[in-house]
């Protein structure tokens, strides 16, 4: 993501309750799982006392250029 810069963020909400939205948030876990850990911080926050599949927030953190 060369267009971050150090100390940028992105946030990210993340549904998948609907047709596909499962898939979905697969495809995005699986490519934020391959961000460097030494360039970013990847944070997920879960609502731990809500039914079904409430939105979530991910927040991207960019620490250190390549």
């Amino acid at each position: 993501m060369f267009f971050l810069k150090t100390g940028g963020l992105i946030g990210i909400m993340v549904y998948n309750g609907y047709e596909g939205g499962s898939e979905e948030e697969e495809a995005v876990k699986n490519f934020l799982k391959t961000l460097s850990q030494k360039e970013y911080n990847v944070v997920v926050l879960n609502h731990l006392n809500r039914p079904e599949d409430p939105p979530y927030p991910i927040v991207i953190e960019k620490i250190k250029d390549e």
